[in-house]
């Protein structure tokens, strides 16, 4: 069966049987005056973005999906395009730019890493200040 957590927000919350409700996740918040900007929908998906924009399932938001950039490092190699890094890149760099140099790495012993680095055309440091 389903199951209805409610919490108060106070550190303690109630679990019930709710049978009759659809499958995933409803948030319902119910905010302080001082804290009415995170009704905002603009706000709220920038913080999906910034926090929760490589998460596996799709979050959506207003039935738009906001999660839209796909976790490259997790994914093969050989299932990555050269247009895909670039996009990447562009992306997270907030550069306009393409990479000078793209690795795209995975180990699994004795840890599993999986790592995407970029090296950009130009060094933005200025100076080798922020040594």
């Amino acid at each position: 069966g389903e199951t209805l957590w409610h919490s108060l927000g106070d550190g303690a919350y109630d679990l019930q049987e709710a049978d009759g409700m659809n499958r995933g996740t409803k948030i319902e918040l119910k905010l302080k005056d001082s804290c009415r900007d995170f009704s905002n929908p603009a706000t709220v998906e920038d913080i999906i973005k910034r926090y929760s924009n490589f998460v596996n399932f799709p979050i959506f938001l207003n039935d738009k999906q906001v999660n839209t950039v796909q976790a490259l490092w997790t994914l093969p190699k050989s299932e990555v395009t050269p247009e895909q890094y670039e996009e990447f890149y562009k992306y997270k760099a907030k550069a306009y730019d393409k990479p000078m140099m793209t690795l795209h790495f995975a180990a699994d012993a004795p840890i599993e890493l999986k790592v995407l680095l970029f090296v950009g055309q130009v060094n933005e440091e200025g100076f080798g200040l922020g040594r």
